[in-house]
């Protein structure tokens, strides 16, 4: 008999953790945060470290805890920037598009985030941004959801 397959929230972005993923002890802790909290409260959190230390990869796991998707049934974003990020009304139409299924024809960043953030009005959504390197790229993804950033700084 085959196990029943797990139900993501949709959209569901988080790349697959690899076969030989071992759990981090401060996991649960990381996780406890987000489940402990007000769930009409937008929380920011932030894994914080050196390069190699798998910031990535801890919140790829909190991604894909079945606690985490139950918290957040309306989707689990994801964006990676890095040092030079590619540019975030692109990032934004592309998480439009996937919350909404239609296509938006915007392109001022202000009027993009203030459509992108009806679309996420009573929704409870985890955005993941990864691999944050200034502050100012940041900016664009400061949404009315629940954000978990990674960062070296």
């Amino acid at each position: 008999m085959t196990p029943p397959q797990p139900t993501y929230p949709i959209p569901f972005m988080a790349n697959k953790l690899k076969p030989d993923y071992v759990p981090r002890e401060e996991l649960q802790g990381i996780i406890g945060h987000f489940l402990t909290r007000d769930d009409r409260a937008a929380i920011t959190s932030a894994l914080q470290g050196a390069g190699g230390y798998g910031k990535t990869t801890i919140a790829q796991a909190v991604c894909y805890d079945p606690r985490i998707w139950g918290k957040f049934s309306g989707g689990i974003l994801w964006v990676t920037l890095g040092e030079s990020p590619p540019d975030a009304r692109a990032q934004l139409l592309d998480l439009y598009r996937l919350l909404t299924k239609s296509e938006l024809n915007l392109t001022e960043i202000n009027a993009i985030k203030a459509a992108l953030n009806q679309a996420l009005e009573d929704r409870p959504v985890l955005l993941v941004i990864d691999d944050l390197w200034r502050p100012e790229h940041l900016t664009p993804f400061l949404l009315n959801c629940t954000l978990l950033i990674t960062t070296r700084h």
